[in-house]
C-alpha cells in the first residue's frame, strides 16, 4: 500500500526495518530498566550489610560509580517498576523518585508544598501518612475562581507520590516545601478530612 501511494518499492522494506529497530529499542530499554532496578536492590541490601565506613571500598570493588549506584538505589527505594523507568527514561524516573522520597511523610509529620505565580495564582499541596498509604491533597487557586480545583489521591509508593506531584514545582514562579510538625499534620488532616 505504501509503495502504491508513492511508487517506491523500497518503502515497505524501510517500514519493516524501522518497525524491527523500534521493537528492539523498546526491548532493550525494558531490559536496561529491569537491570538498573535489580542493581539498586542488590546495592541497597549490600549497603545495609557493610560495616560502618566500608561501603565506599566495597562499592569501588564493584566498578560501579558512586553516582550511578545512588541512582539505582533511589529508583529501587522509590518503588519504581521497569515500565516506568523504561517509559520515562532513567533520568526522568530518578527525578520523580527523588521527589517522591522527599515528599514521603515520616514520623507522623507531613510535608507542605506551596507555589506562587506573579499572576496571583497559588497552589498548596500536602501529604500525610494514612496507614500504609500516603494521602496527597492539592489545591490550585487561580485569578478566575471558575478555574480553581482540588486533587486528593492516596498512593502506596514514593514513586506514585512523585508522579502525582511531578508537575507542581514547574507550575509556579516560586515554589517551596517544608516538613510540618506532627501536630500541624494532625490539624491539617482533620481540617481537610472535615471539609470533604
Amino acid at each position: 500500500m505504501v509503495a502504491a501511494m508513492t511508487g517506491s518499492n523500497r518503502l515497505p522494506a524501510l517500514a519493516a526495518e524501522a518497525r524491527q529497530a523500534h521493537a528492539e529499542t523498546m526491548h532493550h530499554a525494558q531490559k536496561a530498566a529491569d537491570r538498573a532496578l535489580a542493581a539498586g536492590a542488590a546495592l541497597d541490601e549490600a549497603k545495609a550489610l557493610c560495616a560502618h565506613g566500608a561501603w565506599g571500598d566495597w562499592l569501588a570493588e564493584t566498578g560501579i560509580p558512586g553516582r550511578t549506584a545512588q541512582r539505582y538505589m533511589k529508583l529501587h527505594r522509590a518503588g519504581c517498576n521497569s515500565a516506568i523507568v523504561a517509559d520515562m527514561g532513567t533520568a526522568n524516573a530518578e527525578a520523580i523518585a527523588a521527589l517522591g522520597l522527599k515528599l514521603l511523610p515520616q514520623d507522623g509529620a507531613g510535608i507542605e508544598a506551596s507555589g506562587f505565580n506573579l499572576d496571583g495564582s497559588t497552589g498548596c499541596a500536602r501529604t500525610w501518612p494514612a496507614g500504609d498509604l500516603t494521602v496527597y491533597w492539592a489545591c490550585y487557586l487561580f485569578p478566575d475562581p471558575a478555574l480553581d480545583f482540588l486533587v486528593t489521591r492516596k498512593c502506596h509508593l514514593p514513586v506514585g507520590l512523585g508522579l502525582l506531584h511531578g508537575g507542581f514545582p514547574d507550575s509556579f514562579d516560586i515554589y517551596k516545601t517544608r516538613r510540618m510538625t506532627p501536630e500541624e499534620t494532625a490539624q491539617a488532616r482533620a481540617e481537610l478530612e472535615g471539609a470533604t
